[in-house]
């Protein structure tokens, strides 16, 4: 997830000012706790960080393990239902060629 750009920013700071619970997916930690401390800035309210790297079917699976366990173990903490999904990315089929797994491969598949 490109969490630097002008639409992420402006979709998450949304969300967050509607009182959203904002979970941002990045591969990298660092990057995605700067865009959390910008959308801090911005809104008063903090999004939360959650290790997903889109290019790694495993990962990707990690990732909704991760917020399913949180959901079950911390259940009056935690969300127990993901109402809005957005995703500016793609998941690879491991092994297989990025630019073509994203063009080629669909949810029917």
């Amino acid at each position: 997830m490109r969490i630097h750009s002008n639409f992420d920013i402006r979709c998450n700071q949304s969300l967050l000012q509607h009182n959203a619970k904002v979970y941002i997916g990045a591969r990298s930690q660092g990057k995605a706790e700067e865009a959390i401390k910008n959308l801090k800035e911005l809104t008063g309210k903090e999004a939360l960080f959650l290790k997903l790297d889109l290019g790694d079917l495993k990962a990707v699976k990690a990732a909704a393990e991760e917020f399913t366990r949180y959901t079950l173990i911390f259940w009056y903490s935690k969300e127990k239902e993901l109402h809005i999904l957005y995703n500016n990315g793609c998941a690879n089929i491991s092994g297989t060629d990025m630019n073509w797994s994203s063009n080629n491969i669909t949810s029917e598949a």
